[in-house]
């Protein structure tokens, strides 16, 4: 009886603590995301993604909003609630960055940066 009371025990545990894990992954690809930010203002919190885009989100959970960000990805806010619904797991949108005109410019003589447009 003690035997399947521990056991009960520990797969109870490692749902508990699998719950907390929240997963970022990219939208398009599927691919965990590395190093994405999560933060809170009250209570105050942040953490970062492992390499396998997991994160632990307990310290998160009595916050009303917690915001996720990466560089290169669109800023998303949500709530624990919102990250439940979804089986902590969210997928992130990439964000496109259009430059203008780029000017290189080289010579092999010495040139004064005067008579370079920029």
């Amino acid at each position: 009886m003690k035997n399947i009371f521990y056991i009960g025990f520990i797969i109870f545990s490692a749902c508990i603590s699998h719950a907390q894990t929240l997963t970022v992954k990219d939208r398009e690809t599927n691919v965990p995301i590395n190093l994405a930010s999560l933060s809170s203002d009250t209570p105050n919190g942040y953490a970062l993604t492992n390499v396998n885009g997991q994160v632990d989100i307990s310290v998160f959970k009595s916050s009303s909003k917690i915001e996720i960000r990466v560089i290169g990805y669109k800023t998303e806010t949500v709530t624990y609630a919102v990250l439940e619904s979804l089986n902590f797991e969210i997928l992130l949108t990439a964000s496109t960055t259009e430059l203008g005109a780029v000017v290189v410019s080289a010579t092999r003589w010495r040139q004064s940066s005067e008579g370079i447009p920029s």
